[in-house]
């Protein structure tokens, strides 16, 4: 799943071939990650859950109640008018006039795609390409622990 416009980045990668594009609805996707962190992880888990990440109901973009705080946009004591408005807007959108969300969020359900390409994996001439690919491939590799026992002489039925 990539943002629309990440589409002609995609295409310029040599050795792959795109297979599909599928549009994605943004506003189905509840569990997106912060806009301002980028964490998709509760940062209240212990205290409330459920009212810890708002989503925009005019770009359907995701934040933490605690990044919109400490970005000033709101004090603790708005809150609990925001969980009753069941049309909150981001910071970002508060201000549209009603067609401005309208427009915003007509342009936001046609920002996300899936795209599908072959080969499926990095191909090796990528490895010398991208130094950081080639090192978190080394990583990886250095923590994957291969299997104790790979005879299979010790099958049951």
């Amino acid at each position: 799943m990539v943002e629309r416009w990440a589409l002609p980045t995609i295409k310029k990668v040599k050795g792959i071939q795109i297979k599909s594009i599928t549009d994605l609805l943004r506003r189905c996707f509840e569990v997106a990650s912060c806009e301002i962190c980028c964490d998709p992880r509760t940062k209240e888990e212990q205290l409330n859950p459920t009212t810890d990440m708002y989503q925009c109901n005019t770009c359907h973009r995701t934040y933490h109640w605690i990044c919109l705080l400490d970005l000033g946009c709101y004090t603790d004591a708005q809150r609990d008018g925001i969980i009753a408005n069941d049309d909150w807007a981001c910071p970002a959108c508060s201000h549209l006039t009603p067609a401005q969300k309208k427009e915003r969020n007509g342009f936001s359900e046609q920002e996300l795609i899936e795209v599908t390409w072959a080969p499926t994996w990095e191909p090796e001439e990528l490895l010398n390409e991208w130094k950081s690919l080639k090192r978190r491939v080394s990583e990886y590799e250095s923590q994957v622990q291969s299997p104790k026992d790979t005879s299979y002489d010790n099958l049951e039925r």
